[in-house]
Formats: structure tokens, sequence, C-alpha cells
């Protein structure tokens, strides 16, 4: 099989991300080989390649330029009985593919490795036994692009083993117990993760069905091993990177006059230069100052230098520091006043207890409803900035220059001068003397709950209707980490929606139809830099074929996506989307 397409995406007109192309442009193709050596044994071997040729795709660090990213696939699986084996192996490339903002290439050339085995017995004649083995190894190549210099560190090695079992208890009675053990080579401890079902089937059409999950999702690779220049905070040689979180975590150094410590690219040599720790204090930075306003067309090589005050005193003749973290969303600088150590990573765990009922009623009406209560344990949240920045504080700056000069000119100079990070706030562990982190941390328990309601009904012969509403009772959670702070993290989805269809199956005349609508609550966002709310829409689809009279294997096809083109954005970040209509023709060999 194959595929190719070619179009034009909505335009959106982000000012940090200038001169991408609008084009989007990919071809797929796959090739598949089935053999059947007996009854109940089946061999299956695909080979497939995905070649996106152009489009802009989000990062975490802004949009990318996607210029010949392909990424190819083969697979082989063989299934007998109650075997079940597979290996396969995707590799990417991603070509000439750039970060807009900064011009920077991003190389990815990784690969993954994955083999899994499953079997199952009937153990006596009555417990249902299913048991596998999962194998995974993601070896990251980016020759230094994103994980930089995590390079020859960056190869994760996962290893998986779980086993089932299920029984009848009556014959209106079904329990399932699952338990599942998982490996990670860069995560300190493996995690355990139970499973339980118990299946109540009161009468014909009708079950009750109580489950308790507990899940996980391990860091990615990002959160792991991202090493990579984000932006430089001009006209200061501070820059911004996005780097994972090392086996040691992140920690803060606290011994400089009995405070935090900070490093600066404007550390006089005298005092060690751009390497020195240094007390949470600027004015040993005030030749800095001079030079700068010199920029400005002030001469201040004048004025005195201000002493620096012993810490937690404020006296008429120093100049006060004060600290700002970078939000990467907007670019502004938020007030501080401490910075918190980071953990090293460890997985996410969830766990769901679910209470679900599901009816058939007189064969033409359908009814599913599920309640659950949902708890995330160190929840690895967005990315964010976590060294702050040491400002010169303006109020104090302001009446020292004023002393001196006229007070427009004091006010223009200490705006200035204010605005400019002096410092930063840097771990132990960072490779770079002063550049800001923008990196990840665990979050402590976020708890939740929610419902899925499901209806449908046979209305007459090939004519159908559906509905759906998904609510949870938060889309924003107070979450601790394990400093203590209490952050606000949105849940990056809405709180409800609501989908509802009709469906017509015409199986003489060859017509098949179908209208879907969905409505969509407003939710906040914040993913990366990409922070806002994304309103409310109400989207209305709908789709006809036809299946050709004189050649049954033909089936024609016209599709329309946001039939009533209402101008929406379903992501902080995304274009509005508009409406969209496709055709199709399938034929079946």
């Amino acid at each position: 099989s194959g595929q190719y397409l070619r179009g034009e995406d909505w335009p959106y007109t982000d000012p940090r991300d200038l001169g991408g192309d609008s084009i989007v442009e990919r071809a797929s193709g796959e090739l598949r080989l089935d053999w059947r050596p007996s009854d109940g044994t089946t061999v299956t071997a695909t080979a497939g390649l995905n070649q996106a040729i152009r489009n802009v795709d989000l990062t975490p660090l802004g949009a990318a330029q996607v210029d010949d990213w392909r990424s190819s696939y083969v697979q082989a699986r063989v299934r007998s009985g109650r075997f079940f084996g597979q290996v396969f192996y995707n590799a990417s490339n991603s070509g000439d593919t750039y970060i807009i903002r900064t011009g920077q290439g991003i190389v990815d050339k990784s690969q993954m490795m994955v083999a899994q085995l499953q079997h199952g017995v009937l153990v006596g004649s009555a417990v249902n036994l299913t048991y596998g083995l999962d194998l995974q190894r993601t070896n990251p190549r980016t020759e230094g692009t994103v994980t930089g210099r995590n390079e020859d560190d960056d190869a994760i090695n996962e290893a998986g083993a779980y086993v089932q079992a299920e029984a009848d208890l009556t014959p209106a009675v079904r329990l399932v117990l699952a338990a599942r053990g998982d490996y990670h080579s860069h995560l300190e401890d493996p995690v355990f993760s139970p499973r339980a079902a118990l299946v109540v089937q009161p009468a014909r059409d009708h079950s009750v069905r109580l489950t308790f999950n507990r899940a996980f999702s391990t860091p990615t690779t990002y959160a792991l091993f991202f090493d990579l220049y984000a932006d430089v905070m001009a006209p200061t040689p501070i820059q911004v990177w996005a780097e994972g979180v090392p086996t040691t975590g992140y920690h803060f150094k606290r011994d400089c006059a009995g405070g935090l410590c900070m490093r600066s690219p404007f550390t006089p040599p005298p005092l060690g230069g751009d390497t020195a720790w240094l007390p949470l204090d600027v004015t040993p930075l005030w030749p800095t100052v001079v030079r700068l306003a010199a920029e400005y067309d002030f001469d201040i090589s004048g004025i005195p230098a201000p002493t620096a005050a012993d810490i937690g005193t404020v006296l008429a003749a120093d100049i006060g520091t004060v600290l700002g973290r970078l939000d990467i969303s907007t670019g502004s600088f938020e007030p501080v006043t401490d910075a918190q150590d980071i953990p090293p990573l460890t997985s996410t765990i969830e766990t769901v207890i679910e209470l679900g009922y599901q009816a058939v009623i007189a064969e033409r009406f359908s009814l599913g409803i599920n309640l659950y209560r949902g708890w995330k344990d160190d929840w690895v949240g967005a990315e964010r900035a976590e060294t702050p920045n040491a400002f010169f504080d303006f109020g104090t700056l302001y009446a020292y220059l004023a002393d001196y000069m006229p007070a427009d000119s004091a006010a223009i100079l200490a705006t200035a001068i204010a605005s400019l990070p002096a410092a930063t706030v840097v771990p132990i562990e960072a490779r770079d003397p002063y550049h800001v982190i923008v990196t990840y941390r665990n979050y402590g328990r976020i708890g939740y709950w929610g419902a899925d309601l499901e209806a449908g009904a046979v209305i007459a012969s090939g004519l159908a209707v559906r509905a759906n509403y998904q609510w949870v009772d938060k889309n924003t959670f107070e979450a601790t980490d394990a400093a203590g702070t209490i952050e606000t993290i949105p849940l990056n989805a809405p709180a409800n929606r609501l989908a509802f269809s009709v469906l017509y199956r015409g199986e003489r005349t060859g017509v098949h139809a179908e209208v879907r609508g969905r409505w969509v609550d407003s939710f906040p966002v914040r993913s990366g830099e990409y922070a806002g709310t994304v309103d409310a829409y109400t989207v209305l689809d709908a789709l006809v074929g036809y299946r050709l009279p004189f050649a049954r294997n033909v089936t024609l096809t016209l599709s329309a996506l946001n039939l009533l083109d209402t101008d929406h954005v379903e992501f902080v970040g995304t274009p509005s989307i508009r409406r969209l209509i496709t055709g199709s023709v399938r034929a079946e060999f």
C-alpha cells in the first residue's frame, strides 16, 4: 500500500517563529507478507516507510520546520495457537529539520528494537493463564543536537514481564488478576503494576464491572537526556539550555555568606571570573553597569562603586538584588525568592478504581456508564526554567544613580540595567557556569474523579445514533514537588466533552453516511513554552460514501471536517482550523 499527501496548512503566525513553510507534504508506503504454514499458524512480515517531506511541528523549544524526516520500520510476528511472538525495529532520520526560532538543526537518527513473547495455558478447567515478556532498547542518535553532551550515555534498556489469570467463579461472575514488573536502565527502582477486575453478569446483556489498575509511565528521553541550546538573553552572554535531569538530580549551593550562590559572566577576574561562586549580591558586578551605561551614552565612570551590604541588611548606599525566573512561554521573568533542588526523576504511577455498567436493551438500545477515581503520583510536569536569574533591583539602583545624575536620566538607565540578568543561580551539577537550565521535575500526588457515559440506538434498519459524554472533576491541579513547592498544573485537556453521531448503512443501495458532532469545553494549557487557554468549540463533520454497483470493490467517499466552517483552535500554538473537504477512491482486491 502507499499514500501521498500534499496541502497547505491553515496559517498561524507566531512572532517568535517566523519563516515556517505552510505546505504539508508527506508520503508513506508499506509492504506486507503473510504466510500460513499450517492451520492455526500465521507468520507475518511487514516493512514500511513514512516520509514527512515538509511541515511544521511543535517541539518543547518552539516550532520546527520538518524537512525530509523519514521513519522506517520492519516487523516480523508469529502466531500459533496461544503463542504469539514479534520483533520489530524502528529507525528515524530527521533529514534537514531545524528549529525555526534559532535555525539550529535537529538530527535524529534514533533506533528502537523491541521483542515480545506471549503464551497462555489453561490450568485445570477453570483458570486461563496468560504470561509474557517484553524487551526494548531505545538508542537516541542525535549527533549532539538534541541530547548533546549526553549522546554517549542515553541508550535505554527496558524489560518487563507479566502474568494474568482469569477464572469464572460462577456462571455469572468472572475474576481477573494480573501483575507486571518493569525495569528501566536509567531509573533507580523497578516498577510493580497490579491489576484486578471483577465482572458480574446478573442477566443476559447486562454486566457490572469493578476494576483496580495500577500503571506507570517512564520519563521521556527529553526529560532524561535533553541537552539543547534554546536562546540567548541578549545583550548578555547568558544562554538558555533545555537539559534533562541527571541521575544525581540538581542541587543548589547554599554556603555563600549563608545563602544561595550564584555565578555571573560579569564577575571581575580578581573575584575569580565567571566560574566563581558569589553570594546573592550583584553589587560586585558594578563594572558591568559602568560598561552598559556607556552603551546608552551615560558616563558613570566617576560614580563611586556601591558597597556590598551584609546578607539580610539594607543600607542606603547599597543596591539590592532581586531574583526572577524565566517564563519560557512569555519570555518575561516572574519574581521568586529561592531555588528548589530537583531530585532524580522517577516513573509516574497512575492508579484507577473504576465501576462500570453496560447493557443492551431490547436488542436496539445500548447503554454504558463508567465512574472512576484516579490518582497520579510523581507526575512529571512540563519543562520550565528552574535556575533563577539575579537582577539589580530597580528601586535601589535608581535611588543610587539619582544621587549623581538627573532623575529622568537615572530612571532611563536604571530601567535598562535592571531589565538585564546579571547572574544565574545554578546547581552544583550544572555543566555551564551561568546558563539558565530549562528542565523537568516530579510532582506529588494529584487526584481526580471522572465519568464516561455512552448511549446508542438502532432507529431503523441501517440507521443508528450514538452519543458519548466524558467528564473529569477538574482540569487544573495543585501539585507539590519534592521541595514542598505548590504548583498549579493544567491537565492540558477539557473537563467536559460531548460527542454524537448518526450513521446510515445501505447494504443494497451501496450508500453509507455519517454525521458527527463534538463539543469541547474550554481548558487551560501549559506545555513547555506553550501556555494559554483553548476556548470552547463545537464542530460538525460529515461523510458520505457510495459503492459502485458495476464495481462492488470500488468505493467513492466524500468527507467534510468542520462542515460549518467554525473558526476554532484545538491547542495553544496551533493554527485556527477551518473547513476541510476531501474525496477518496478506494479499491479492494
